[in-house]
């Protein structure tokens, strides 16, 4: 039974839950991150710059992924978060299929921007579900895990995407129809097959009953609306730490293959598989230590401690950076990222689990919802973008990757911490007044 406090962390339905919902997570990052390491044979094909294959990357999903989020955010807390679950999965699965036989840079354009549309569910329906699965002060470990399988989605991206590159790049099957595809588009449509795959276990899952509103908003129907004007310079500063948190770490992230290849000297088969490695040992590493920090931070400051921890890792993230004065030294700049992924998980970790106590239950899909608007419209929209144009326009050669990731995200994450602490006292404030 749903309670103020949540449900019972010890319930198997809980764990059984969070474990499928881990894997939707996966496929839904294999299917978003795949392009990343398809991008060499992309620009060849189409004939794209490097801020074009960012727009297809970045802006063409995050423009439906932030703005349809919204109203699936609030469709989230009134309907079957299963159901949305489901048609979000086979939605972004037939996406994939699409940017596989895109021809051009448009129809590529679009098909990105239906799979931003339908990923837009996946935050808000299984952050609402967790919170309604486990009490506050155990939410850290099952949502470090559901974050985990970004990592663990990336490294499938890299291993699967890898794989399939390099066996299509000789062998060259002639499909029924389809005829004979580059192999990237190849490696696109394998990555669309297996998340389908997902789709009957996702059909097992039970819908949570939802926890019970608290007594000062019992009786009474929410609105979100009133509830952020009422708090507003908490959440305006929470939404300005959470928009710079994701540019710099869709800005830098987004580019260390692109290190790897042009200036590590690696191939994209061995881009692939180290960035695979990284994922797959930096994901475990994010659900374990993440969801233990986040937890033990929540312990020690209920109100305001995984806020604390997030700037602690965001200054983290600066020391990482500095690895790439020598991108040439492969273990080194492979222990930075590795790093830097372990440091992601603990900074979404400890939001997520954070943001669901910053409103009543018929409010978290929507707040994630808004999360992701703010996060993601401008910081995976445009954070790869700026580093892009760092390269093409300020230091004018696209084989200077590493400098300009530096040049961007040191100031970025140093930016994104202070805003973070800034915002503390108020989220104190709030907790202490909303109980």
């Amino acid at each position: 039974m749903a309670t103020q406090g949540g449900a019972s962390a010890r319930s198997p339905h809980a764990w059984r839950t969070v474990w499928i919902l881990a894997l939707v997570w996966t496929m839904a990052m294999l299917d978003r991150l795949i392009l990343l390491l398809l991008i060499p044979g992309i620009k060849q094909t189409m004939g794209l710059t490097d801020t074009e294959v960012s727009l297809l990357y970045g802006l063409a999903f995050a423009i439906c992924f932030s703005v349809i989020g919204i109203p699936l955010g609030h469709l989230a807390d009134r309907w079957n978060r299963r159901n949305l679950l489901l048609i979000g999965l086979l939605g972004w699965s037939v996406s994939t299929l699409a940017c596989a036989l895109s021809q051009s840079f448009w129809p590529f354009f679009l098909a990105r921007m239906a799979l931003g549309a339908f990923q837009a569910a996946l935050a808000p329906a299984a952050i609402s579900m967790i919170a309604d699965l486990f009490p506050t002060a155990e939410r850290g470990k099952p949502t470090a895990l559901l974050l985990a399988a970004s990592m663990f989605g990336g490294a499938l991206a890299n291993f699967l995407g890898g794989g399939l590159l390099d066996y299509f790049s000789h062998h060259q099957p002639d499909l029924p129809v389809l005829g004979k595809l580059a192999a990237w588009q190849l490696a696109l449509l394998g990555a669309g097959l297996v998340s389908l795959l997902a789709i009957p276990l996702m059909a097992t899952v039970r819908e949570p009953e939802r926890e019970s509103a608290p007594a000062q908003f019992a009786g009474e129907s929410f609105r979100m609306v009133d509830h952020v004007r009422r708090n507003g310079p908490t959440f305006l500063l929470l939404f300005a730490a959470f928009i710079v948190i994701a540019i710099a770490g869709n800005g830098v992230g987004n580019w260390w293959p692109a290190v790897f290849m042009r200036q590590s000297g690696l191939t994209p088969t061995e881009t692939g598989l180290v960035l695979g490695i990284v994922s797959l040992v930096g994901g475990i590493g994010a659900a374990v230590i993440g969801g233990a920090l986040s937890d033990w931070a929540a312990r020690r400051d209920p109100r305001t401690g995984r806020l604390k921890l997030t700037a602690v890792a965001l200054v983290g993230q600066v020391v990482v950076l500095l690895s790439l004065f020598d991108p040439q030294f492969v273990p080194g700049i492979v222990a930075a990222l590795l790093i830097s992924v372990v440091l992601s998980g603990v900074v979404g970790a400890a939001c997520y689990s954070l943001l669901p106590d910053l409103v009543p239950p018929q409010g978290r899909g929507l707040l994630i919802a808004m999360y992701q608007f703010v996060g993601n419209l401008i910081g995976f929209g445009l954070g790869p973008t700026a580093v892009a144009l760092v390269t093409n326009q300020v230091l004018r050669t696209e084989a200077r990757v590493a400098d300009a990731m530096m040049l961007f995200g040191l100031p970025a994450y140093a930016f994104a911490a202070i805003s973070v602490a800034l915002a503390v006292p108020f989220v104190r404030r709030l907790r202490e007044r909303t109980g």
